[in-house]
């Protein structure tokens, strides 16, 4: 992983599921990062934060 928070840009054709696998997580780990109820609906355009940075803790293990 990266030192940086990696954000996507919703186009047509984006799924939850789709993104989920492109960037190694789940559909509930997007949900609960974008603070989406239901996973059918996100919108074209819309910024989604798809993977966290690690901190130094979590790479140092």
């Amino acid at each position: 992983m990266n030192g940086e928070d990696t954000f996507h840009t919703v186009r047509t054709g984006d799924t939850l599921w789709d993104l989920a696998n492109r960037f190694g997580t789940t559909v509930e780990q997007l949900q609960a990062w974008n603070k989406i109820r239901d996973p059918n609906k996100i919108k074209i355009g819309q910024r989604l934060l798809v993977s966290k940075a690690e901190s130094e803790a979590e790479s140092a293990g």
